[in-house]
């Protein structure tokens, strides 16, 4: 009896783990690679006050599962993106920026935009809209210059960015520290620190005249 009992205690204790192995199993069954939004802007570096600098974004609606190298569509219902806008100062600091979303008249054509909640003077959301062949996620923005000076827009994701100058040059009159390539995002009175701007990619520099 005391084997019988041994043996039901046994399989009571271990199936909770079988059942993890199970689900562990089943959760690699799909293992998809996000794709990165490709990313255009107007190349400048220079504009006048009130031209319109454009920002469009396109992304694959299908995923590609690494475990049965299929291209599936995304689940998901909407594709964001999170875009910094600031402003470059002088160093102040570690910082070389001031948030600058204020300075901008928004223009959406396709998609939608959103105030980050948290630093919404310098956090512009980008909401994709489905084309109508469900081939891709597409979002276009323009900002509209209010105010001069020298600006960044810096994105929080994975992107790419095509234009082939990023006007980084622009940077050269910011130094942080003797540094010349090197960028402090302040938003909230945070400041988030980009070492190498040039290995980075995601940083898009501009004048407003």
């Amino acid at each position: 009896m005391r084997t019988s009992l041994r043996k039901i205690v046994l399989i009571i204790s271990t199936s909770p783990l079988l059942l993890a192995v199970l689900c562990e199993k089943d959760n690699f069954d799909t293992l998809t690679v996000p794709n990165e939004t490709k990313v255009s802007i107007s190349q400048g570096p220079n504009f006048s006050l009130n031209d319109t600098i454009w920002v469009s974004g396109q992304v694959s609606s299908m995923l590609f599962d690494e475990v049965t190298s299929d291209s599936i569509r995304n689940p998901n219902e909407t594709i964001k993106d999170l875009v910094d806008v600031l402003q470059l100062t002088e160093e102040n600091g570690d910082s070389n920026t001031k948030e600058a979303l204020i300075d901008f008249e928004i223009i959406v054509l396709k998609g939608v935009t959103e105030l980050a909640r948290q630093c919404p003077e310098s956090k512009l959301i980008t909401v994709a809209e489905l084309r109508a062949d469900m081939s891709f996620y597409e979002y276009e923005i323009g900002f509209v210059a209010k105010t001069s000076g020298d600006f960044v827009l810096s994105w929080e994701g994975p992107i790419i960015l095509k234009n082939d100058n990023r006007n980084t040059e622009i940077l050269n009159s910011y130094p942080v520290k003797g540094e010349t390539n090197f960028l402090g995002l302040t938003n909230c009175e945070i400041t988030s620190l980009i070492l190498d701007v040039e290995s980075s990619g995601d940083e898009f520099f501009f004048t407003v005249n």
